[in-house]
């Protein structure tokens, strides 16, 4: 059983470490390209309108969010993982 518990302890503290790209869509469905909105959210902007953020940090996520639709866009999570 502690093995189980500490199996789960350490996947938890992966998951929540881990960071994936989001893209701000603008009405045409195509990709804003302007990393401001990534670096303003706190976020690390990777270029061409990809931004990188920790799934953990709900923060950054709602600024991105917010300053999207700032721009009339629509957030896209991709679920690919990154590094920044």
């Amino acid at each position: 059983m502690k093995t189980s518990i500490a199996t789960m302890a350490i996947l938890v503290a992966t998951a929540l470490g881990q960071k994936t790209t989001f893209l701000c869509n603008d009405i045409s469905d195509n990709v804003v390209p302007d990393d401001s909105i990534c670096s303003g959210a706190g976020g690390a902007p990777l270029g061409r309108g990809i931004c990188c953020i920790a799934q953990s940090n709900a923060l950054a996520r709602s600024k991105f969010d917010i300053a999207c639709d700032d721009k009339l866009g629509t957030v896209q999570s991709t679920g690919e993982a990154c590094e920044a």
